[in-house]
């Protein structure tokens, strides 16, 4: 049986990294997001060289060229389509699509956690806008 206790210090310790979470800019928000979700087949580095990529059928994109690979500009809302891929209702130009669909991992992962007045969605659309975030920091000038 857990204790009254024991019970608030669960949640004294979701309070703490919600918080801790919280302080991080846009940035480095997006940095741990990148880092923990998507550096294992695009590298640390953003170069679509990361350790999972001989595993793969289909080279990882090189992410620091997307804006240069654009005009100049990152194309925000194709990358976050691309990002999210819930909204794909077909595969990519390359076949079947290998990557990931965020956002339903995103949404799970809200409904998982939920607190008080979070959204599901809008925490699926805050984690992807910090992922742009530390998408455009890294393109190429």
């Amino acid at each position: 049986m857990k204790t009254p206790t024991f019970q608030a210090s669960v949640v004294a310790s979701l309070l703490t990294v919600t918080a801790n979470a919280w302080a991080l800019t846009p940035l480095e928000r997006g940095r741990t997001e990148y880092d923990h979700q998507c550096a294992s087949c695009h590298g640390a580095t953003a170069k679509g060289d990361g350790p999972l990529r001989p595993f793969l059928v289909h080279a990882p994109s090189d992410l620091t060229t997307l804006a240069q690979r654009h005009g100049g500009k990152l194309p925000e809302q194709q990358v976050r389509e691309m990002i999210d891929g819930r909204g794909m209702n077909e595969p990519g130009p390359h076949g079947s699509r290998e990557m990931p669909v965020w956002g339903q991992r995103f949404r799970a992962d809200a409904q998982e956690t939920r607190l008080g007045r979070w959204k599901p969605e809008r925490q699926v659309r805050q984690r992807l806008d910090a992922l742009l975030t530390y998408l455009q920091s890294v393109q190429v000038r």
